[in-house]
């Protein structure tokens, strides 16, 4: 019988903010353990939070494995590997005082502005263990500040966010930024758009989040997902790599998935040249199906683990925004909510806030505007290409862009 252990923390110090000032601090410290059971290709599974509870989730899972859940799959075995990803850029009793002082600035350059949300230093822990030999774990440890703002006048619960997720933080970097961020909100644009023009995404996840129903083994299996029996087709852009990307420092998230599936350079390719490779599996669909293992498993500390969302990325294609718009203006989306694909691919989307992008820099807001296209125009014929972000302080992220259709209402 295989015995494994699966272990996720979290520690936080987290300073609230409400009406521009600082409302509240807090400490918060969650364990939670799993106890996994493998024998004769079933599995029992239980788990505990905090320091104690062993023992008795031990007993649980011989329960649990009485149910015969079938998991006919091999443990991780034989590694022994641990990873730890950054510093605190400030230390945690010092995080109230900072959050103060970044305030006390904001509301000199912003005093038409009122801010809420909050700050965060975070720690993750995960560790994978068991009696097959083997050992992982994973630390990282990062800061958080995200700012909602609206203007004193304004009716809305909130006109905008801007704010950051890193490893690295410096308060006169954040705080030229914030300024500059208020001045191009302040400073809104009478213009007319091309009916078609570039687009930039700072946060992809919307225009990916077809690719993670769509590329589902378990979908592609049932002959549901548009690309079913497209494998080897080319679908899109020869410049479009989307990656399940597991490296660390780009995303801070665990080099391992649920399982202790560990990717070969942290990464793997559903779509390379934009050539349709493979869907996205567990060791279950894997085993069940031939399909190559992308380590896309996710697990609750006492469930199953089970094919979930694969973290997308989408390759580098350019050394920075100007050598890949060439001049053109863009549009930057800020906030875009409320849109959506439809079961065949087209993408339509309202977007809140925006701003014009020209020769390197941001203009200005735009009004309210809509964004429409279709997955195969957007990572086809119309991809622009993806970079590192340049446009907000301390990104570990790359951001892409693509030309879609502009609805001025």
């Amino acid at each position: 019988m295989i015995r494994e252990k699966f272990k996720m923390e979290n520690t936080s110090f987290t300073v609230n903010i409400t009406n521009s000032k600082v409302d509240s601090f807090r400490k918060s410290e969650i364990k939670k353990t799993g106890i996994r059971l493998y024998n004769e290709g079933d599995i029992g599974v239980a788990g505990y939070i905090g320091d104690l509870g062993e023992e008795i989730a031990e007993k649980n899972a011989v329960k649990s494995l009485m149910n015969k859940i079938s998991y006919p799959c091999e443990s991780a075995s034989n590694i022994n590997k641990k990873v730890e990803i950054g510093e605190f850029p400030i230390k945690p009793d010092n995080i109230i005082e900072e959050v103060e002082e970044v305030l006390k600035e904001l509301n000199k350059f912003g005093s038409d502005f009122i801010f809420s949300n909050k700050a965060s230093l975070i720690e993750d822990k995960i560790h994978l263990s068991n009696n097959s030999n083997t050992k992982m774990d994973f630390t990282s440890k990062y800061m958080s500040f995200g700012l909602l703002y609206k203007t004193k006048e304004s009716v809305s619960l909130f006109d905008g966010f801007f704010g950051f997720m890193s490893h690295k933080y410096n308060r006169k970097e954040w705080l030229d930024y914030s300024q500059k961020f208020l001045e191009w909100h302040r400073n809104l644009l009478k213009v007319k758009l091309e009916k078609k023009m570039p687009v930039i995404f700072l946060e992809p996840g919307t225009t990916l989040s077809k690719f993670n129903l769509e590329l589902s083994g378990r979908k592609y299996s049932t002959q549901t997902s548009i690309f079913s029996k497209k494998q080897g087709d080319k679908l899109f852009n020869e410049k479009f790599n989307l990656i399940n990307n597991r490296e660390s420092n780009d995303n801070y998230l665990s080099y391992f998935d649920a399982e202790g599936t560990i990717l070969n350079n942290n990464k793997f390719y559903f779509i390379k040249d934009g050539i349709f490779k493979a869907p996205s599996s567990d060791k279950q669909l894997a085993k069940e199906f031939g399909y190559e293992l992308t380590g896309s498993a996710v697990s609750a500390y006492d469930t199953v683990p089970v094919l979930g969302r694969s973290n997308l990325d989408v390759e580098i294609t350019h050394n920075n925004l100007e050598d890949m718009l060439k001049g053109q203006k863009a549009i930057v989306v800020l906030m875009a909510s409320g849109g959506d694909f439809t079961t065949e691919g087209s993408f339509g989307t309202p977007v809140q806030l925006s701003f014009l992008y020209e020769n390197g820099k941001i203009l200005g807001r735009l009004p309210e505007l809509q964004l429409n296209s279709n997955i195969y125009k957007m990572f086809g014929d119309d991809f622009k290409g993806s970079v590192k972000n340049s446009l907000t302080p301390f990104s570990d992220y790359n951001i892409i862009a693509m030309d879609m259709e502009i609805n001025q209402s």
